[in-house]
């Protein structure tokens, strides 16, 4: 009966602090404010061609210059997140034309549902790893945690994204954590957390990165080969629509999608972004250079590009004339040759630079930058009231977090080593793709930050124990 009680009151406390959590965020959002920016608005308006007329196109709004009545139908966003604003705003998108506010304010009260049941799955993962005050702690801090609110009220991937892949590590958690005797259950959930990842992979081409997770059950006999060999093929039959469409449509399966320009339209971008990843290192080199040309209303220069972006003179001036090409013909092919050929006879220059420093220099940026992106709006926002006072202790908290993230695998490595084989996993593909590839934007891992606040919990109880029972053991 001790033990019902218990329970039955840390099911109520679990459930107050969930509530308050979700009411502070209708709160600080209740005037109407979300973040939005030219990604939202191809979002929406895909959103509200899947609703209105069953087709794939990224509209504009009317107020664009460059809107189009019958846009042609796109591949280069991945349609998930689409699929989800027209799930849950419905009838508000055939006001898209008239007010973006019912449309974003049913997409945020849903965002905030996602990111509150993702509060309570880092309680669950973190009780699991670390037992209760684990969990308790975790839970406070993601409840807290301003950067998953704030991207709760964006209208962009992120919160979806976010509570897909903490929902297939806390399945794969199970998988991993269970007994023997739950293998029915663990091949179940081995299946749904391949579904998922389908899922994530159709909101955001980086979901692909949790697909090695998937093999980590099988490589410590958790489950049979085959119960993985099964999660895979769901994977593909789930995620199968998407290239079969582009392939009949385009004539190429686009599994990943394309470089988008703000119009939502596809550009020839693999040499662009193979020199960007030359000299790119982090968040705050991104406006005046690739943003830049992702407009095409927008003059490129390399007057706005800093000077560790040319090795010489000379290659400052040929980077200077595939941007006048670009001005006038877009990323044609003779455009994105070029950069692929400065990119390649950079990395060949200087490979020590490619493959250590620049990687290195983006990890450190991706990790230490605080995750609040949607306080740049120009929109007045009450979360300014409450962010702004603290913004100067973000970055401190920021490289607390990810340093007590560290401790936390440390401490699953020696006393829960499938689990953090597990995490680790999840973490060095995210990390390494990002930084090979030059990623450099602060929210590519926001995906990962509930299992860092796993991760911390975990560090931070442990620690404690160890203190306490050190200090009384004297």
């Amino acid at each position: 009966m001790k033990v019902r009680g218990r329970s039955l009151v840390a099911a109520l406390v679990l459930a107050v602090i969930l509530i308050v959590g979700f009411g502070a965020r209708r709160e600080l959002t209740s005037d109407g404010w979300a973040f939005a920016g030219a990604d939202s608005y191809c979002y929406v308006g895909a959103a509200s061609e899947l609703y209105a007329h069953h087709r794939y196109a990224f509209r504009l709004p009317s107020w664009s210059p460059h809107s189009q009545a019958n846009p042609p139908l796109g591949y280069c966003r991945p349609p998930g997140y689409s699929l989800f604003l027209s799930a849950v705003v419905r009838q508000a998108l055939g006001k898209v034309d008239e007010s973006y506010s019912p449309i974003f304010a049913r997409a945020i009260f849903a965002q905030q549902l996602l990111d509150i049941l993702t509060c309570a799955l880092v309680f669950l993962c973190a009780r699991r790893l670390g037992g209760a005050w684990a969990g308790w702690l975790a839970l406070l801090c993601t409840v807290l945690s301003p950067s998953l609110a704030l991207f709760s009220a964006s209208i962009q991937t992120e919160t979806l994204a976010t509570f897909l892949t903490t929902l297939t590590m806390a399945l794969l958690l199970y998988v991993m954590d269970a007994s023997a005797a739950a293998l029915p259950k663990k091949k179940w959930a081995l299946l749904a957390a391949g579904l998922l990842t389908a899922l994530g992979m159709l909101v955001r081409p980086d979901g692909v990165l949790l697909l090695p997770c998937l093999m980590i059950p099988a490589l410590l006999r958790a489950v049979p080969a085959r119960a993985v060999l099964l999660s895979l093929l769901v994977f593909a039959l789930a995620f199968s629509p998407w290239p079969l469409r582009n392939l009949v449509r385009f004539g190429a399966p686009h599994p990943t999608g394309e470089l988008c320009d703000t119009r939502g339209q596809a550009l020839r971008g693999a040499g662009l972004m193979s020199w960007f990843a030359t000299w790119l290192a982090e968040e705050s080199e991104l406006p005046e250079t690739l943003w830049c040309i992702l407009r095409p209303e927008c003059r490129a220069s390399t007057a706005d590009y800093p000077s560790w972006a040319f090795d010489t003179p000379a290659e400052q001036q040929t980077v200077e004339k595939l941007l006048s090409w670009r001005n006038t013909e877009g990323i044609s092919p003779r455009v994105d040759e070029g950069f692929h050929v400065l990119a390649r006879e950079r990395r060949w220059r200087h490979p020590l630079r490619s493959l250590v420093v620049l990687p290195a220099r983006r990890l450190y940026h991706l990790w230490t930058t605080p995750n609040i992106q949607p306080l740049s709006s120009s929109h007045r926002t009450p979360w300014l009231t409450v962010v702004e006072p603290l913004r100067s202790f973000l970055p401190a908290l920021t490289v607390t977090t990810t340093l007590l993230g560290l401790l936390g695998l440390a401490v699953l490595w020696v006393r829960r080593r499938p689990a953090a084989l597990l995490l680790t996993t999840a973490i060095i593909f995210r990390c390494g793709f990002l930084s090979m590839a030059g990623f450099v934007e602060v929210r590519y891992v926001i995906e990962l930050l509930p299992v860092v606040l796993i991760l911390d919990a975990v560090g931070v109880v442990a620690f404690t124990k160890m203190t306490v029972h050190a200090l009384t053991a004297r």
